[in-house]
């Protein structure tokens, strides 16, 4: 009874459930499937799991030598700091973040890192604590979603859709400027013949090169598109005027006009086209694709082309 007693008198309940809570996050941090962290004020690792350091490519004990910065991309560090010191400022208890991490290979991954600051009683900071995920397939599969919804996918050229974003920022850069920009349609003539003759996929072939060509012939800041078929469209921004514009220009037809090798057989390809000027021939983007269009229109029919 005695030796009951004394073992009662010793027994903290508080301390008891403060052990147990202990031992229960130990085991949650440790055994957690995602990665969990906890680093101090300055961003330095002060713990680390299993998890965390195999999404890095680390063993904990050289990953538990580093810090956040260490294993930031580079490009990302300043809006995470940014983000960081929100919590410190105690404008918001947590935050979430999408942002690039270097592994120890030096493969870039994607992670979504959610992070905690911990305050004392007084509501003083004490550290963070940190959860991250992988999220570099789900932003892979974004980018290609991303891709197909703005990009011809037989050329990977802009479609019509990424024309005309293009062309809107164009548009409000040159009338902030008081520049100019050109819209040049391009129907490339006859080119069923090539179909007919080889078929659609030698077709298919055939347009990829005529779009690496076009590529190739214009300045680094002009955009082509393909609108489907064999028409393309070619936006030149900041041309200083119709010298300019038939100076690209000559330099596409050029491109198009030599020969291409197809099945052993040299074809040659010209092209109709319509030019549409802004200022002088549209102020918004559906007057200057109109007037290309039919630009290009009448110059093919009077080629006597009906294609």
């Amino acid at each position: 009874m005695e030796r009951h007693a004394s073992y009662l008198k010793g027994y903290n309940p508080a301390l008891s459930a403060l052990r147990e809570s202990e031992e229960r996050f130990r085991l949650i941090f440790e055994h957690a499937p995602i990665g969990m962290l906890i680093c101090n004020l300055k961003g330095r690792f002060m713990r680390v799991n299993q998890a965390m350091a195999d999404l890095l490519g680390y063993p904990p004990d050289l990953l538990i030598t580093l810090g956040l910065m260490d294993i930031t991309h580079p490009e990302d560090l300043h809006r995470d700091m940014d983000l960081i010191g929100e919590l410190l400022k105690g404008e918001k208890p947590r935050c979430s973040m999408e942002k690039r991490c270097v592994r120890r290979d030096g493969e870039i991954i994607h992670v979504l890192l959610n992070v905690s600051l911990v305050r004392d009683a007084r509501g003083r900071p004490c550290y963070f604590v940190g959860q991250m995920v992988d999220i570099t397939e789900r932003k892979r599969y974004e980018q290609t979603i991303r891709h197909m919804a703005y990009h011809d996918p037989l050329t990977g050229l802009p479609n019509r859709v990424l024309l005309r974003d293009k062309l809107a920022i164009a548009l409000a850069h040159a009338r902030a400027s008081q520049g100019q920009l050109a819209v040049i349609f391009l129907d490339l003539d006859r080119f069923k013949g090539i179909n007919d003759t080889l078929g659609h996929y030698i077709g298919d072939y055939a347009l990829k090169l005529i779009a690496e060509r076009l590529v190739g012939s214009v300045r680094g800041s002009d955009v082509v598109a393909r609108l489907g078929g064999d028409e393309f469209t070619v936006m030149l921004p900041g041309v200083a005027g119709e010298p300019e514009i038939f100076k690209v220009l000559r330099k596409i037809i050029d491109a198009l006009e030599e020969p291409l090798r197809l099945e052993q057989t040299d074809f040659s390809v010209s092209a109709s086209v319509g030019i549409a000027l802004y200022p002088r021939d549209g102020q918004d983007i559906d007057t200057l694709l109109q007037v290309a269009d039919k630009a290009m229109y009448l110059a093919k029919k009077r080629k006597g082309i009906e294609d």
